[in-house]
């Protein structure tokens, strides 16, 4: 299928598309050949994630195939021309918009419901006829809660009150049960214009359409630049959606670690809107430290890491302002993770939260990291160990590489890099570089997480099954540091892999699912788009890779 991106000024044809939309607080995912029950529009109303609509059923976009092409204008506008006709799809900073050419009949199914429930019984709709629209209240008998919102049309559309049960493939491809849906026919008829929106939604104030820098006149690398940006700006609604469809809460680590990677991009330094959103975030932290750092998310579970990212992102004025409690969480990240003089990760307590890692090569360098920062604040305090004992043991372990044999094959020996690049000679990283790509990268442009020799790999992404989660599935953001960080320590000997990771992440962005967005991860064996449609730190490692 033709697909135009307007900001870029380029064609592609894509393979089994995604229409994606996203503003801020809601956002509008239309699998165009497949079905999913986290398609559809949907709402964020403060701590609460609900969807209202399923889909759309119009004649016409229904037979893949009739599709002439679709248009990409922004990330929350797109045009889709087929028949003679045209429909417009717009988030605008209220609700979602419908509009069409000419008069276009269409079925619109309801599925008011949280992001994770499958409650498929007590599902009442009360509909109210209004001047030209509709009032659709909605009531949750087991869940105990009620929902709103408003439909007004031009056209001609009837009540219709029919349930019908949808098969859901993409579901079944990523092993999500259920595989079948039961959703609510509530109207048909024939339109020119539809806005649905819910009272209980923030309207969206972050405009990011007049602030960055200019679309016209760009090279073809300052679109792109621009082109991610506006994209992950968008997914900012007081924190960072990590993912979408169904990563729509408040990941610390993925937010964390985009705020890093921003730190490094330069066209992020020039942007106001996230500069202003970076220090805002990194207040946030400082001001809920005790209760942040460690965990993965609020009220989440154990992580090693996001205390050590946060202490990362901190400078020396904001480390002595929060020393007091600095000391006391960091005595208690020591009690939990290091006993007799190492670092030892709790039960899937790392990034790869899927597997346990008796030890972490990223979760040791940034140990050292926050060493270093506090120990030019307060020499004295530490006293289980020092810093330059601390990097001489680590060196040792890695000139030595006396590491777990899959930590020595996993590319976070990237992520260590970009971290302290200075640690080690170029030819000592050169030779670690070099193990990595030998046991675990993928012909197409990419590395798996585990040696493809590994007893634990699994080449194919199992989807809700964790078997292939970090045994092998290919993570985007990964791959982009590890193209960064072949591009700082010697670009011409790995010039070949730089291009394939660069031309993997751009077919990933423009070609493969969500349209106009990075997903979370692929197959190692296939390049694809896998896991998340969406993912926040896919998208702020790419800019970066790509500048």
């Amino acid at each position: 299928m033709k697909i135009f991106y307007n900001e870029l000024n380029r064609e592609v044809n894509a393979k089994l598309p995604i229409l994606s939309l996203v503003r801020n607080n809601h956002w509008f995912l239309w699998g165009l050949a497949q079905k999913s029950r986290y398609f559809g529009y949907w709402i964020k109303d403060k701590d609460r994630v609900l969807k209202l609509v399923d889909s759309f059923e119009i004649p016409g976009l229904s037979i893949f195939d009739e599709i002439k092409k679709i248009e990409i204008v922004s990330p929350y506008f797109a045009k889709i021309y087929f028949k003679g006709n045209v429909l417009e799809i717009l988030l605008d900073s209220q609700g979602l918009i419908l509009k069409t050419s000419k008069p276009l009949k269409i079925k619109i199914n309801l599925d008011f419901k949280k992001v994770y429930s499958n409650q498929q019984f007590g599902n009442n709709y009360q509909i109210l006829p209004l001047q030209k629209g509709y009032a659709v209240n909605f009531f949750q008998e087991k869940d105990n809660y009620k929902l709103e919102s408003y439909l007004f049309y031009e056209g001609d559309l009837k009540l219709q009150n029919l349930w019908k049960e949808v098969y859901c493939g993409f579901d079944e491809e990523r092993n999500s049960l259920p595989y079948k849906n039961w959703v609510y026919e509530a109207f048909e008829g024939y339109f020119t214009e539809i806005k649905l929106f819910c009272p209980e939604k923030q309207i969206s104030t972050i405009s990011f359409d007049h602030n960055t820098i200019c679309d016209y006149e760009l090279s073809n690398n300052d679109r792109l630049s621009n082109f991610l940006l506006k994209r992950t700006i968008s997914l900012y609604d007081g924190y960072f959606l990590a993912g979408l469809p169904w990563f729509s809460d408040y990941w610390f680590r993925d937010e964390l670690i985009s705020l890093w990677l921003f730190e490094k991009a330069e066209l992020y330094k020039t942007n106001k809107i996230l500069l202003d959103i970076r220090n805002k975030m990194l207040n946030h932290y400082l001001e809920n430290l005790e209760n942040f750092a460690l965990s993965n998310k609020p009220c989440g579970n154990n992580s090693i890491d996001i205390f050590l990212w946060i202490l990362l992102l901190m400078d020396n004025k904001q480390i002595k302002k929060n020393l007091y409690t600095i000391k006391i969480i960091f005595g208690r990240w020591l009690n939990l993770y290091f006993q007799n003089k190492k670092i030892i990760p709790l039960e899937k307590s790392t990034w790869m939260d899927s597997i346990d890692r008796p030890r972490a090569m990223e979760i040791d360098f940034l140990f050292m990291k926050a060493l270093e920062k506090l120990s030019l604040i307060e020499k004295d305090y530490l006293k289980q160990i020092t810093l330059e004992k601390y990097k001489q043991k680590l060196k040792t372990a890695m000139v030595t590489e006396f590491y777990p044999k899959d930590e020595m094959t996993r590319p976070n020996v990237f992520l260590a890099y970009l971290l302290e690049p200075e640690f080690l000679s170029p030819q000592k990283w050169e030779k670690l570089f070099d193990n990595v790509i030998k046991n675990s990268w993928c012909s197409w442009g990419g590395f798996s997480s585990i040696a493809k020799n590994s007893p634990s790999f699994n080449s194919k992404h199992t989807g809700e099954k964790s078997e292939s989660y970090h045994q092998g599935d290919s993570w985007f953001w990964l791959n982009n540091i590890a193209g960064i960080s072949m591009q700082n320590l010697n670009s011409k000997k790995y010039k070949k892999q730089i291009e394939q990771i660069k031309n993997a992440g751009l077919k990933n962005l423009l070609e493969l699912g969500a349209l106009g967005w990075g997903s979370e991860l692929t197959s190692a064996n296939e390049l694809k788009s896998e896991g998340s449609p969406i993912q926040l730190w896919t998208m702020s490692s790419l800019i970066k890779l790509l500048e």
